[in-house]
């Protein structure tokens, strides 16, 4: 019944977000819906909580009992491949989990950016046409410019 109520509630959103067109999901279209807006991201680190039936609510893959053996371990995302569901890091064959069957343990680190100006740096005179000391002399320059600016602004 919480199947039922979750996905009432999923297509009412989907619905909204589609100005007003009155038709359902499909099942396949509420899957995708589910895992686009699940938390889930590659790098994440998720535990498989339970066996999902294959074609389960829309998903677009099977379970295979091999996969059984997963449940209860906390394994990293690799990619997500939409209906087909999320890779994770078995180190063995490639295996896709429904998000609906996945608990999120620990979410990835985001890639910290390199301000503007030490991109700058780096693309237009480091090492890559200079001599190593010149072009690391004006990385340093460019970052404690950087620095600097990032005081004054605060």
């Amino acid at each position: 019944m919480k199947i039922n109520v979750l996905k009432q509630i999923v297509n009412f959103e989907y619905n909204i977000t589609r100005r007003g067109k009155e038709k359902a999901m499909t099942d396949q279209e509420w899957y995708e819906y589910g895992q686009e807006h699940c938390g889930i991201k590659e790098g994440d680190i998720v535990r498989v909580l339970r066996e999902a039936k294959s074609r389960e609510m829309g998903w677009a893959a099977d379970w295979y009992p091999t996969k059984s053996r997963w449940i209860g371990k906390s394994l990293k995302v690799l990619e997500n491949e939409k209906a087909v569901g999320f890779r994770l890091d078995t180190k063995e064959i490639n295996y896709y989990f429904p998000w609906f069957v996945l608990e999120l343990v620990k979410k990835a680190l985001a890639k910290p950016e390199l301000p503007l100006k030490i991109m700058e740096a780096i693309e237009q005179d480091t090492p890559w046409d200079k001599s190593e000391e010149d072009g690391l002399k004006a990385l340093s320059k460019a970052i404690l410019e950087e620095v600097k600016n990032d005081a004054r602004n605060e």
